[in-house]
């Protein structure tokens, strides 16, 4: 009997043990579960400097970091890349928009990959210069530069479309009513092309872009043109939308403020009073 009850004691202390290492481990695990990694900040440039960080948690399982990025170099930033465990974001793919020496920018960059992703890092990868070079991580520099050039490119082609129909409309050769005019400029617009060559893919990227934009700008002066005559103060408040078209006179006025701003954007034209660019 002495045997029995030993050999009973025995297996039942086997038996409580491995309860408990199962116990421990749904513990740990579920401790895991809740308990999402701070991802570490890694910076590759020497002109870019992040400050402010905070970091919040609005749903389960995920992070927002908010953070601004001050430009600690003596040359204008045109693009950067900030790289996070799920997305990579490319700011300044689009002409325009820039940080000067000393300006700061807020950033706002969110995972959502819970636990799913060890050793999290989020990095500021690539800054690129005025003058087209860059400092970072290189394998970047080709995709910006090629979406900086397909955004420049679609921005030229917007204005030729403008150009040439405000030329059509002083000579009178467009008959077309205030309305029809720009519905035929919007849609010249939105068949622009969308992609670049072969060796170029990413000149896709900042085509959409401008045109959005420029459609967006064309729908305030349509809607102002719509109103103006009626209720000149809500056709006020649709030209404060916008600070591109905003002190529009007529409807050569405000294509001609469009042609303008895209030519500040690309670089062909200074800012009349530093205003800001719209992205």
């Amino acid at each position: 009997m002495k045997r029995y009850a030993s050999s009973y004691s025995f297996l039942s202390l086997i038996f409580a043990v491995a309860i408990l290492v199962v116990i421990t481990t749904s513990l740990r695990s579920s401790r895991g579960a809740g308990q999402d990694q701070i991802a570490k900040f890694i910076n590759e440039t020497e002109s870019l400097q992040v400050e402010d960080l905070k970091i919040t948690d609005p749903r389960p399982d995920e992070k927002q970091y908010n953070f601004t990025l001050r430009n600690i170099s003596n040359k204008e930033i045109v693009a950067w890349v900030i790289t996070t465990p799920t997305v990579t974001q490319i700011m300044g793919a689009t002409m325009g928009g820039g940080l000067a020496p000393g300006e700061t920018r807020t950033a706002e960059v969110y995972d959502a990959s819970g636990n799913r992703v060890r050793d999290k890092k989020i990095t500021i990868a690539l800054a690129m210069f005025a003058d087209g070079r860059s400092e970072g991580d290189f394998k970047f520099h080709k995709e910006v530069t090629d979406s900086r050039e397909g955004s420049r490119i679609q921005t030229e082609r917007i204005n030729a479309i403008i150009e040439e129909a405000l030329l059509d409309k002083k000579a009178g050769r467009n008959k077309l009513s205030e309305k029809e005019w720009l519905d035929q400029i919007t849609a010249a617009i939105s068949a622009l092309p969308e992609t670049g060559p072969p060796d170029k893919p990413a000149m896709a990227q900042g085509m959409n872009s401008p045109k959005q934009n420029a459609i967006r700008m064309i729908g305030y002066l349509s809607q102002w043109e719509e109103k103006r005559h009626s209720d000149p103060v809500q056709a006020g408040n649709v030209l404060k939308q916008s600070d591109v078209v905003y002190g529009t006179s007529d409807l050569p006025d405000g294509l001609a403020k469009i042609i303008a701003r895209n030519e500040q954007m690309i670089g062909k034209r200074k800012a009349d009073n530093g205003g800001s660019n719209e992205k």
